[in-house]
């Protein structure tokens, strides 16, 4: 099982949000390749189910914003939801992009020592869910996954048919209950927003042994932050300072790393999995 926290006085891992929408088209394999290049440790993806119950990288319950087609995930097979360009929209350079499956994604993953955050974006058919997950898994052989979800009853139930893959709960809000929620999903990590996070939040999670991820929001300019965003910067500069967070996840792996750190890691080692 992968172990999400890192050892103190260590940077946080960063994690590309969708690969790196900043950079490129989300939800892509090309995303995942050059996110790795500019220093993640991890990206998150998002999954939904097709028609004919496959798993394939998608953000929204439609295709329309992100792709050359139209109409809902589930409502198409794999081999139709296979056909559209999901990366002509980001840029040319990106055209003859295709939505992957969560097998492509994992074996690219893979081969280029990236952990992948993967979200379930399919509520209300946890069994269907289940399933394909389980098919996945077991042909991989030992993935590099976590999953994650803000349904955190669905996350327990992947953790009773899937013991050796971690898991991540979505946390939307500031709670007092972290420990329980962790104890009761059995997770081995918790994800929060920057306006919602909590160093008491962070210090229950990690006295139940599980990592802490924190969204980082860049600025609209990032050359330029304007006062609440250098706030903010300095806010998370300091969490990870005193050993809170253990992965950053952003938009622009390489600005985020830019804006805290002053300098990027444009070669990253590989992760061991």
């Amino acid at each position: 099982m992968i172990d999400l926290r890192i050892q103190l006085g260590t940077r946080p891992m960063a994690c590309a949000h969708r690969g790196g929408l900043r950079t490129a088209p989300e939800n892509t394999l090309g995303a995942l390749r050059q996110c790795r290049e500019l220093g993640a440790g991890a990206a998150e993806i998002d999954v939904r189910l097709t028609l004919d119950n496959r798993l394939v990288l998608m953000h929204d319950a439609r295709i329309d914003r992100t792709t050359s087609g139209a109409g809902l995930v589930e409502s198409k097979s794999l081999a139709e939801i296979s056909h559209v360009d999901c990366g002509a929209w980001f840029g040319p350079q990106w055209a003859g992009e295709r939505v992957p499956t969560l097998e492509d994604a994992i074996s690219v993953a893979t081969e280029i020592g990236l952990i992948l955050r993967v979200e379930l974006k399919t509520y209300g058919r946890d069994e269907a869910v289940l399933r394909e997950l389980e098919r996945v898994v077991i042909a991989a052989a030992a993935p590099p996954v976590v999953l994650c979800s803000f349904d955190h009853v669905q996350l327990a139930a992947c953790r009773r048919r899937l013991p050796d893959i971690a898991t991540m709960g979505l946390v939307q809000l500031r709670t007092p209950a972290v420990g329980a929620i962790i104890k009761m999903a059995d997770l081995q990590g918790i994800s929060v927003k920057d306006e919602w996070f909590d160093e008491a939040m962070a210090v229950a999670a990690h006295t139940a042994g599980a990592a802490v991820s924190c969204a980082f929001p860049l600025p609209r300019d990032p050359s330029a932050p304007d006062a609440e965003e250098f706030r903010r910067i300095e806010r998370i500069r300091a969490w990870c300072g005193e050993g809170l967070v253990d992965m950053l996840t952003t938009d622009d792996v390489r600005g985020m790393s830019e804006l805290l750190w002053g300098k990027s890691d444009a070669n990253p080692t590989p992760i061991s999995i």
